[in-house]
């Protein structure tokens, strides 16, 4: 449990340690009511809404309040503190007994920590103002630790690295990313040089100086080589790269697709050649398939819908039978959508079918037991949503499910396992894994944390490699700056 606590004197200064050397203590009055009367407030984990006063020198006078628990080794401490008062902003920290800081949340942020073996208890939770008086609000867990291990893949090129970005493996079972350099406005490809992705990666050009590009990218393999499909930043035209060799290294072939793509291109490898789903300037949603298999060939594109009512967010794959089809955000009308077409080539009749009414935010497709199935947010909620179709082709019924209560912060990613799996990140960047009890994803789902508090990049790219997931997402490394970083399931 947590007992609300304060150590020493209201006039020892906010940040400095006093255990070693006051002796004194008494039990601090959390949710404040102007008097000199120490109130005695235990609470148990989780912490759900648990409501505090600070202020300094208000209230009680206290510039600060302590709260005292134990935790054993491996075990990870999550608190979100937040303001509860327009007059005050406020912050938290973790401390040891020896009075070490051991993580420092940003003001109205997040505390994540696993407690080591060389951590001496008991911990203390340490919220301060950072201006003002007034309430805040506390929510936490300590739970058994499921965190991934992490590697950084790029951190060289820019301050902003890893949006949009993608997972692959390539032929030699290495794992392989395609990503965007935010601030020059480039494309690169990272492969590892070891099986498991936690040594060394290999950085490469794939289009990089001559003009901006890189928007809205989508990485993935094309007849075991990587490929990828993205916009010119001032013209909005859609672009495809694709590299002759499987291992990603050499120079980039690159080709235009449509000089009227807008928005969200997805890439597929569709009866054997590459091919790409996109929103184009007239808000509707067009299929492009190269004739060549290593995209040296001409593009043909054709339209899915005409009726303007948007196509973000697209996810496109190949259906049972190797025919197109695509989850989409009809972003004018609020629905998410799923897109398939009746020729293996997408130039025969496309139709489609509402997923979900009142929904959006991002889409991710792909086939589950042989059927398409889509993750989106729901807007009645802003939770990460799970559906199914009845028919292969995804003209049937959807089944819908919930994966969290947590509140989605970007985009997820879906694929099969067994049974439907899951990365996608909560709204406070936090990285979830989630797996369902049944093959058609139409079960229970569990869920647990991964990563802790990536907070930014719009992928969270998910994959098989070496035997165990992995994933691949942007993770901040100062407040100010972002790098491209691996994750995979500790232990064999």
């Amino acid at each position: 449990y947590l007992m609300a606590q304060h150590y020493g004197y209201d006039s020892i200064p906010d940040g400095d340690y006093w255990l070693d050397i006051m002796t004194t203590q008494r039990p601090m009055d959390e949710i404040e009511n102007n008097d000199d009367l120490g109130q005695a407030n235990e609470i148990q984990f989780p912490l759900v809404d648990f409501y505090g006063s600070i202020g300094v020198g208000g209230y009680d006078g206290d510039d600060d309040d302590f709260f005292v628990f134990d935790a054993s080794p491996g075990a990870l401490v999550l608190v979100y503190v937040e303001s509860n008062s327009w007059t005050t902003s406020v912050a938290g920290e973790l401390q040891d007994s020896m009075g070490t800081v051991l993580v420092t949340s940003e003001i109205d942020g997040s505390i994540g920590y696993v407690i080591q073996p060389s951590d001496t208890g008991p911990f203390f939770l340490h919220i301060t103002p950072d201006t003002g008086s007034g309430l805040y609000i506390l929510n936490g867990t300590v739970e058994a630790s499921t965190l991934w291990q992490t590697n950084v893949v790029d951190d060289s090129t820019s301050v902003d690295l890893g949006e949009w970005a993608s997972l692959t493996v390539l032929s030699n079972g290495h794992p392989g990313s395609i990503y965007y350099d935010s601030p020059n406005a480039d494309v690169y490809f990272a492969y590892s040089d070891s099986l498991d992705g936690l040594g060394s990666w290999t950085i490469t050009p794939v289009d990089v100086g001559a003009q901006n590009v890189g928007y809205w990218l989508s990485g993935g393999m094309i007849n075991g080589k990587p490929a990828a499909a993205y916009l010119l930043d001032d013209t909005s035209e859609l672009f495809f790269a694709m590299c002759p060799n499987a291992d990603g290294s050499g120079v980039w072939n690159v080709t235009s697709v449509d000089t009227n793509g807008h928005y969200d291109p997805s890439v597929a490898e569709i009866n054997g050649l590459p091919a790409v789903a996109y929103e184009t300037d007239s808000s509707d949603l067009w299929f492009g398939i190269n004739s060549d298999m290593n995209a040296a060939g001409v593009w043909t594109t054709y339209p899915v819908t005409a009726s303007g009512d948007g196509a973000y967010y697209t996810s496109l794959i190949a259906l049972s039978g190797g025919y197109p089809g695509a989850s989409y955000v009809a972003h004018n009308v609020e629905e998410v959508r799923f897109a398939s077409c009746d020729a293996i080539d997408g130039s025969g009749t496309w139709s489609y079918s509402t997923v979900h009414t009142n929904a959006g935010g991002c889409t991710c497709a792909a086939l589950i037991n042989g059927y398409p199935a889509v993750l989106y947010r729901n807007n009645d909620d802003d939770c990460l949503w799970y559906s199914i179709n009845s028919s292969y082709d995804g003209m049937g019924t959807w089944s819908h499910s919930k994966v969290s209560e947590e509140s989605i912060g970007g985009y997820p990613s879906l694929m099969a396992n067994g049974n439907p799996v899951i990365i996608y990140p909560s709204n406070n960047g936090t990285i979830y894994y989630a797996e369902n009890s049944q093959m058609d994803g139409l079960g229970e789902w569990t869920n647990e944390i991964v990563v802790l508090y990536s907070d930014t990049g719009s992928n969270r790219a998910l994959g098989f490699v070496n035997g165990k997931l992995a994933c691949m997402y942007a993770s901040k490394t100062t407040p100010s700056t972002t790098c491209l970083s691996f994750a995979t399931p500790s232990g064999s």
